[in-house]
């Protein structure tokens, strides 16, 4: 880098020693352009033929130069009378007035073209500026490539800028030849003598100092090309140097590993493979956790000392100070991580949490802990301990569901059977016997509230027999009821299915004494549930029918209409 501003500030310094010097021909060829610009007696030459000027041109011309030689006059008693700030304000008027009478006479915005190149070129510094720390590591590479690509951008511009002098200057010329080609006049004499001055004072040494500069910008880029030869020498010395660096990289990855995997393995053989919720093993284990890991980082510098390379030690040692300083400033976040996964934060292995509406056993607390719920497929998860950080655990019953049914039960949703053919923690697939499967997102599944029906269930039937039997309705008629339908059930459906029966005289109707038939059926008889009601209903009309019950004829009506719909 320090090669680089001194080459840099030599150049400049070189350049603006040629500027301070006085204008001085260059050879055949400046000498003759000198004999060409000046006549005999000093006097600008004008080789080129007169154009026909317009009169309001020549008018705004004549105007402009007599104004320039007024404040021209003016300053000079300015200064000779010392009053420095009547020449300052001078200065600023001449200055415009001589822009625009350039202007005029050029068809160049002479202002826009003096002025920007100190601000342009002061931009250009400041994004070199801004971008040199970026770019450092590849400064030396990339100088020669730099170097020349500016050169070359620089000559473009000092070439364009002498084209546009020469036609500026060229401009100039035609008009003082159309000056010199109308009636003599005081007005024509000034303006005569104020586009002398321009062309004198300005643009010829303008058109001057320009080629002195693409001499040194030429002279430059010759230099830099013999000099190629140098610069691939150099880069094969920092390849070469560049192919050290990357073995040390590689080193540094392979000793990082080895003591990393390695000091692994025997603190496993420490602490142990078994999983323990006791708090000083898992405390010894993060501990050896965090010797590990610097360890593993202390043996990786070794590498590029022993090698020699301090810029990448040095990088390193940033990079590692770095990280730490980061750890340090964000401390107060994995304090919770920390004693997550030491066992003593609000969630604890072995207990219940709720992720996403389910329930979950905390199987493992690591960074990336284990949770696991056994009645779903794919229900272990891998979640990062930071999810967990704000979760609550609890422990679970010893008969607690993780979840309400299992692959093949048979479950009830409103008026919906079917069998759970598929449940994961996205999706829940109920079959129903005669309807293409259903799909439900688990935790809509969970917010219906299906019915177990594979874990027991019963059958609820209204029965109601006539008032003629009023006497016998309390004990004898449910007792024989209970009875037949006892045995009637056993006979047409698994007999261990059947549990409970229980008939029971539940009210007095207006045309019936109402009875109440409960039936418990154990899960094995899901699969005809609803069949089972018509059943019973068929088994209590045949025992009524066998003990000579009557049954009010509203009824049957009614059961009539039911059984049409």
């Amino acid at each position: 880098m320090s090669k680089i501003v001194s080459q840099l500030a030599a150049a400049l310094l070189a350049c603006g020693l040629l500027i301070a010097q006085p204008p001085q021909p260059q050879g055949p060829e400046r000498t003759n352009q000198d004999l060409a610009d000046k006549g005999p007696g000093g006097q600008i030459s004008t080789s080129q033929e007169p154009q026909e000027l317009p009169e309001s041109k020549a008018e705004a011309l004549r105007s402009l130069a007599a104004q320039l030689k007024i404040k021209r006059d003016r300053r000079s008693s300015a200064i000779a009378e010392n009053i420095p700030a009547t020449v300052s304000q001078l200065d600023g008027e001449i200055q415009q007035l001589r822009w625009q009478f350039a202007s005029l006479m050029t068809q160049v915005d002479v202002q826009q073209f003096e002025a920007p190149e100190a601000a342009q070129l002061d931009l250009m510094t400041e994004a070199l500026e801004a971008l040199r720390p970026i770019v450092g590591a590849l400064n030396d590479i990339t100088e020669p490539a730099r170097r020349k690509q500016d050169l070359k951008r620089a000559i473009e511009v000092a070439e364009n800028r002498e084209e546009v002098i020469r036609e500026a200057r060229d401009k100039v010329r035609q008009v003082l030849a159309s000056l010199r080609s109308l009636p003599p006049s005081a007005a024509n004499t000034v303006a005569i003598e104020q586009a002398t001055i321009e062309l004198q004072e300005h643009w010829l040494p303008s058109l001057a100092h320009v080629e002195r500069q693409l001499i040194v910008l030429r002279e430059n880029q010759r230099q830099l090309e013999q000099d190629q030869d140098n610069w691939l020498t150099s880069l094969r010395a920092q390849s070469s140097a560049i192919l050290d660096s990357g073995i040390s990289i590689v080193m540094c990855i392979a000793v990082f590993l080895t003591v990393f995997y390695l000091l692994r393995f025997l603190s496993g053989l420490i602490v142990g493979k078994r999983a323990s919720s006791q708090f000083p093993r898992r405390l010894l284990k993060v501990l050896l956790r965090i010797l590990t890991l610097s360890l593993a980082i202390g043996a990786t510098l070794v590498v590029p000392f022993a090698r020699e390379d301090y810029v990448l030690m040095t990088l390193g040692i940033v990079f590692v100070v770095g990280v730490g300083w980061v750890v340090a400033k964000s401390a107060p976040l994995y304090v919770e991580q920390i004693r997550l996964i030491l066992n003593i934060g609000s969630v604890r292995e072995g207990e219940r949490i709720v992720v996403d509406g389910l329930p979950y056993k905390v199987d493992a607390l690591r960074f990336y802990s284990r949770l696991s719920n056994p009645a779903l497929t794919g229900g272990a998860l891998r979640v990062p301990i930071e999810q967990l950080i704000g979760e609550r655990s609890r422990a679970a019953g010893p008969d607690e569901p993780w979840f309400p049914c299992h692959e093949g039960d048979i479950v009830a949703i409103d008026d919906i059977v079917g069998r759970v053919q598929l449940q994961t923690p996205e999706m829940v697939v109920v079959a129903e016997r005669r309807d293409s499967p259903r799909n439900y997102p688990t935790a809509t599944f969970l917010s219906l509230n299906p019915r177990n029906l594979s874990r027991g269930f019963e059958v609820y039937v209204t029965f109601g027999i006539d008032y003629a039997h009023q006497t016998e309705a309390i004990d004898k008629i449910p007792a024989l009821l209970q009875n037949d339908l006892a045995a009637g059930l056993g006979q047409c459906t698994d007999a261990q299915a059947v549990g409970n029966v229980r008939v029971e005289l539940a009210e007095a109707g207006s045309n019936s004494l109402n009875l109440e038939v409960e039936v418990q059926f154990a899960g094995p008889a899901a699969g005809h549930y609803h069949s089972l009601k018509r059943r019973i209903n068929r088994l209590l009309v045949q025992s009524c029918s066998q003990h000579g019950f009557g049954i009010p004829l509203p009824q049957l009506q009614v059961q009539q209409r039911e059984r049409l719909r």
